[in-house]
């Protein structure tokens, strides 16, 4: 098996090739809405939102941001605003209020393209959205009266359309999407993320699956990139992504079964759900041949055997591409396997000196061909430098390496977290939690989480002097305020955080801790999160 070479070309730009090539080729098959796309099909819904776009006057440039759950329209929203060369800026269906607006003020989008039922959300922030000018709705849910933007319904929004054709669509080395994930000691960070980027990830398929041989499932949403590589990799191996909003465990295997997949990704606790679901004398009587799976069940060995699959592994990150990957048959669950040729990478301690092999390191990385790396935080110079200093850039991720060269993924070198598949900025949550009237401080850490390698959230408060709070007044208060994948599920009040000697919290020694007898448990005092 060998590891497939990284496209030069933009996705868009393939896309025109299968569209004269094959056009007739399905490419997109929706599970939810019943729509399939061939590849000449795809391309007019493209030049028709690009079209549309040209008419609000988008160009180079301009920024638009997306907030539209997984379907068509939001594939055609992302490559309509990319085909112009503008920046398209997806968002969290989660997101609301502070996080919300700081998505929306520090992208300087001046159009939103949304669903019905995220207006309400916007116009709650509109005072700190000074560029804010337009907004297309693309359903006829209800409306707030009295918005304070121009306001688009979807026939209107094409019914203004310019030709776009003539416009010529852009390279790999041009920027696909600005995509906000997980800041650290600050505010959540959009990274800048070019075509070539995107097409570096998921190359832990081996280049001989392509074709009729590559169809994916993809329950990903558009504003991560999970949700973008599937269909870069999709058009780059001239396969078929078949799509599901969300992910269900109840419909995966049938999905698999009903539509011939034989690619998936299983991130997080998934492969865990499907391992403790109870076996079936069909679970190997299926076409899924290949899972890239991350992190990789202990028990991934029995996976295999008892789905039939073959699973691969890797590293990677929005803003480091896909520096490491491991084909099957792999060598441990542990792995993440080896350098790829197009990267290089070293592992140093705090002092910026390398280690050795088998001693834990941060991960620096740096690209040996160009635009397959993010080129920067986008509005964030400063930030931007911090983190590509003397070339490379400083991930925060703690890695190792063996002697035989396979690396293996360690713990976070700083304060982000990872739940259910999205990254969680500890400093974001616990500006929400500090802004209780009762709290003086928190303290966001990762906790053990189910086995299939998701962290639970832990909160660890300080109360003011006098006063009190339950666990259960804290979700009330972060409910209407928090996306719902940050709810913290174990909340801890304490005396005072452990410092260091310069004032910093030590959260290790918060970890280290971990789940004591007086925490309270969300999930034990029976609180569901209402979707």
């Amino acid at each position: 098996m060998t590891y497939p070479a990284i496209p030069t070309e933009s996705a868009l730009e393939r896309l025109c090739t299968l569209a004269a090539e094959d056009p007739d080729g399905l490419l997109m098959r929706s599970l939810d809405t019943g729509d399939e796309l061939t590849h000449r099909n795809m391309l007019d819904q493209v030049l028709d939102w690009a079209g549309a776009y040209k008419g609000l006057g988008v160009a180079r440039g301009s920024v638009v941001a997306v907030m539209l759950g997984l379907s068509p329209d939001a594939y055609f929203a992302w490559l309509g605003i990319a085909w112009l060369r503008a920046v398209e800026v997806p968002i969290n269906l989660d997101l609301r209020g502070v996080l919300l607006a700081h998505v929306l003020r520090s992208s300087g989008a001046s159009t939103v393209v949304c669903q019905s039922r995220f207006v309400e959300r916007i116009l709650e922030v509109s005072a700190e959205l000074e560029a804010l000018r337009t907004i297309v709705v693309i359903d006829e849910g209800e409306l707030p009266e009295k918005l304070p933007w121009k306001v688009l319904r979807r026939d209107d929004f094409f019914a203004a359309r310019q030709p776009a054709a003539a416009v010529d669509p852009p390279n790999g080395h041009d920027t696909a999407a600005v995509v906000y994930t997980s800041g650290t000691t600050g505010p959540s960070k959009g990274v800048i993320v070019p075509w070539r980027e995107l097409s570096a990830y998921a190359r832990c398929y081996p280049a001989q699956v392509a074709g009729e041989a590559f169809r994916m499932y993809s329950p990903w949403p558009v504003f991560h990139v999970n949700g973008k590589f599937a269909l870069v990799e999709t058009l780059n191996r001239h396969g078929t992504m078949v799509m599901r909003d969300r992910w269900r465990t109840e419909y995966f295997w049938e999905d698999i079964r009903n539509n011939g997949v034989t690619v998936a990704v299983i991130i997080g606790g998934i492969s865990h759900f499907l391992w403790s679901a109870e076996p079936d004398p069909r679970d190997a009587d299926n076409p899924l041949e290949h899972v890239l799976m991350a992190p990789v069940l202990p028990q991934f060995r029995e996976f295999e055997q008892r789905f039939g699959v073959k699973i691969h592994t890797g590293y990677a990150s929005s803003e480091a591409g896909q520096p490491t990957a491991a084909f099957h048959p792999l060598p441990n669950n542990r792995t993440c396997g080896r350098l790829l040729a197009e990267y290089e990478l070293r592992l140093v301690d705090p002092d910026g000196n390398e280690v050795g092999p088998n001693t834990p390191g941060e991960a620096l990385v740096s690209a040996r061909e160009p635009d397959i790396m993010a080129l920067g935080y986008w509005n964030m110079p400063e930030a931007t430098e911090t983190a590509w200093r003397d070339g490379w850039f400083h991930s925060g991720d703690g890695l190792m390496r063996d002697e035989d060269g396979y690396f293996y993924y360690v713990d976070r070198v700083r304060d982000s977290l990872r739940r259910r598949g999205e990254n969680i900025s500890s400093w974001e949550l616990e500006s929400l939690v500090n802004g209780h009237p009762d709290i003086t401080e928190s303290a966001a850490i990762a906790v053990p989480g189910d086995p299939g390698g998701d962290d639970e959230i832990m909160v660890v408060i300080v109360t003011r002097a006098g006063s009190s709070i339950s666990g259960e007044e804290l979700i009330a208060y972060l409910q209407p305020r928090t996306p719902r994948f940050m709810i913290p599920r174990y909340i801890r009040v304490a005396g005072e955080l452990p410092r260091t000697h310069t004032g910093r919290v030590r959260k290790v020694e918060l970890r280290d801790v971990g789940i004591t007898a007086d925490t309270w448990d969300r999930v034990e005092a029976g609180i569901r999160l209402p979707r």
